[in-house]
């Protein structure tokens, strides 16, 4: 893009220039600095990086700037307190997911339905002539395209690898809510198929300007993206005012430790972890709360006596209990056999008995199981977590009474995967609850992305999602996606130590699916994935014959 310009790029150190500012709008669009209005630059300044270069030249480049946007946005990575597996990790997740970037680069200028741009020196006027060639159709079927080959990018890396859908462009909106509403039926990638579209055409469409100030072709590029995009906030809007039917509300109290990473495993601090956690769930029942909530790795092990005094206190105040902790089941009859451990949530009912058990399914690579460990299994010697944990397999609901509430809890970052919270969501499904931990990454900007992505489930679902954490963000999130009641203010105290009492509505039970997308799923996505192959295919087709003639 702004092609205009390109002759400046005979020396690389422009190329850098470019390729780092694409990188920086990107990292800078996400919390902590949270400045949305940059992601709407980064399509369109990764192709004016990579514009005139070869296939494998617009790779490399494009590779370059998702590499330092990766690196710079998770940089939380090496907080983790195994430094050289952290910082092994960081690197190698950033180049891999970089990857993506570069193919995406590549394959958007492939997809040029123009002679190849500037791939020798030319003058300014020519080589803006050459873009406009096209011709005004093809410029925006090519723009179309290389969004859907973003959501396609985006859609990989939420699936490779047993999947990461971090920092997805769209989630970078989640403060514009009339705009993310869309979400609803497209889920995220919605917003960053827009995104991207209305960047590309902006960039187009200073490319003409400087082409030909006196013609208004210029003014065409903008028609269409951005009328979709004014009926898309306009159909936000209209979310935004329609009254939520409301049958009454639950009251949690959330309970949120601050426990550094290391203390969790100190057994020597267990006991007086422990009584802190039950002191503020005692200052908490002040406010009569329907449930007490208990984040991920709060109870990581725990002893007959612990869990005596748990269920005194469930019992001598008549209250629901929701607890993060670890659960074992035996391999086999034999006890030799030894045990599966599992990271769970677990539920107390008023008189102290456990009610429900939910075993997390989407375990974190490296961090709860080890891959291939079946296959390989000097692997699990090698790494810190040892065998590490065994996946769930099943939905399990938590249903409370007085008042009549179905939960359905997410453990982690089970919440940022739009696929297991939509599976979650079940018809009489009343509230998403997420348990997490986030201890690992210090005060840094992990816990605001977290919640930033989680938000999307929200809309995507219709549902509120209450979210209880070690160390941040400790809220809950209405269907519109707005964090409510945030536990502290700023800085620090968002990370600190006590506990949030949250009222979140409960809608009207409704045979009816609430969103499309909770009824229907990733269709957005899918028909993304199938028309960026299809296009690929008829564009590989089409030189294909050219070169045969």
């Amino acid at each position: 893009m702004f092609v205009g310009v390109l002759k400046t790029f005979r020396e690389s150190r422009w190329r850098w220039l470019l390729a780092a500012l694409a990188a920086l709008c990107w990292t800078l669009a996400f919390p902590k600095a949270a400045v949305a209005g940059l992601g709407w630059l980064v399509a369109p300044l990764l192709l004016l990086a990579t514009a005139g270069l070869s296939g494998r030249e617009a790779f490399r480049w494009g590779f370059i700037a998702g590499f330092l946007h990766k690196l710079s946005s998770l940089y939380w990575l090496i907080y983790i307190p195994f430094p050289a597996g952290a910082i092994t990790g960081w690197i190698a997740l950033s180049a891999f997911f970089a990857l993506l970037t570069g193919g995406w680069c590549w394959l958007c200028w492939y997809l040029w339905p123009g002679s190849a741009l500037l791939t020798t020196p030319r003058s300014r006027h020519a080589a803006l002539s050459e873009y406009a060639a096209p011709g005004v159709a093809a410029r925006m079927h090519w723009m179309l395209a290389a969004a859907a080959l973003w959501v396609t990018t985006e859609w990989m890396q939420g699936w490779l690898l047993t999947g990461f859908p971090w920092n997805f462009l769209g989630a970078s909106q989640q403060r514009m809510t009339p705009l993310i509403q869309i979400a609803s039926i497209t889920g995220v990638h919605g917003v960053s198929f827009l995104m991207v579209w209305v960047g590309l055409s902006l960039g187009s469409s200073l490319t003409l300007l400087l082409h030909d100030p006196k013609r208004w072709a210029w003014r065409w590029e903008l028609v269409f993206p951005f009328a979709v995009e004014a009926v898309v906030i306009w159909f936000g809007f209209v979310q935004m005012f329609r009254p939520m039917k409301v049958r009454g509300e639950i009251t949690a109290a959330l309970i949120q430790p601050s426990i550094p990473q290391l203390l969790l495993w100190d057994g020597k601090e267990t006991p007086k972890r422990f009584a802190r956690m039950l002191e503020h769930s005692g200052m908490a029942m002040n406010s009569k709360p329907s449930v007490i909530v208990w984040p991920e790795a709060s109870l990581p092990a725990i002893s007959e006596e612990q869990f005596r005094a748990l269920t005194e206190f469930a019992s001598s105040n008549r209250v629901w209990m929701i607890l993060g902790a670890d659960d074992a089941k035996a391999k086999s009859d034999q006890a030799r056999d030894g045990y599966y451990y599992f990271n769970a949530a677990l539920m107390l009912n008023p008189e102290g008995k456990v009610a429900g058990i939910y075993h997390k399914r989407h375990l974190v690579p490296f961090g709860e199981f080890v891959p291939f460990a079946d296959w390989l299994p000097f692997l699990s010697r090698w790494l810190p977590i040892g065998d590490g944990f065994k996946a769930g397999k099943t939905v399990e609901l938590f249903r409370l009474k007085n008042p009549d509430v179905v939960v359905a809890p997410l453990i982690c970052f089970e919440d940022v995967f739009a696929r297991e919270s939509r599976e979650a969501a079940q018809s009489d499904v009343d509230i998403l609850l997420n348990l997490t931990n986030n201890g690992w990454f210090g005060e840094s900007a992990a816990q605001w992305q977290h919640a930033q992505a989680a938000a999307f489930r929200a809309i995507e679902t219709g549902l509120p999602l209450i979210r209880c954490t070690n160390n941040g963000l400790t809220c809950w999130i209405d269907p519109l996606g707005r964090f409510m009641d945030i536990f502290g203010t700023t800085g620090e105290a968002v990370y600190g130590e006590g506990f949030k009492v949250v009222r979140a509505p409960l809608l009207t039970k409704s045979n009816l699916p609430r969103t499309f997308y909770r009824a229907h799923g990733d269709l957005f996505t899918r028909a993304c994935l199938a028309g960026s192959v299809v296009i690929l295919f008829l564009c590989w087709n089409r030189k294909r014959k050219t070169k045969a003639a």
